[in-house]
């Protein structure tokens, strides 16, 4: 990299942790709720997910029970280039057709919902061979 690009790139990059570009404490985001949770998600009691921005959101979730494909959101308490934290309440959560979809997936067929079983993958390629009946 040329040198006279290095301090215009540093410098581009720095504000976003800090309350610029993207957001930072005390900032409200939006994030989609991701199906594992944090890696700690017991003890910390988050819920893992991604922020509008891209960056990898923790959103303690007290109180409200969002899908994983639903939308939190909810004011930052903590930012870092790379992730926020939100250890507030939420202040709303909004229903997608993710969670609906997901909610459809663990309901399973047997129970009217349309779609594959839980440990089927739908390929959607031609059986070959005999019907089996």
């Amino acid at each position: 990299m040329p040198r006279w690009r290095r301090p215009r790139r540093v410098s581009f990059r720095r504000p976003r942790g800090r309350g610029g570009v993207g957001g930072g404490v005390g900032w409200r985001s939006g994030a989609l709720v991701a199906g594992a949770g944090c890696g700690r998600g017991g003890f910390s009691h988050r819920q893992a997910g991604r922020a509008r921005d891209k960056r990898l959101g923790h959103v303690t979730l007290a109180g409200a029970e969002p899908r994983p494909g639903d939308v939190v959101t909810t004011t930052v308490t903590r930012a870092a280039p790379h992730y926020l934290i939100a250890d507030t309440v939420p202040l709303a959560v909004r229903h997608t057709r993710g969670g609906d979809a997901w909610q459809a997936w663990q309901e399973g067929p047997g129970k009217g919902a349309a779609g594959p079983a839980r440990n089927q993958v739908p390929l959607g390629m031609p059986a070959v061979g005999a019907p089996a009946s």
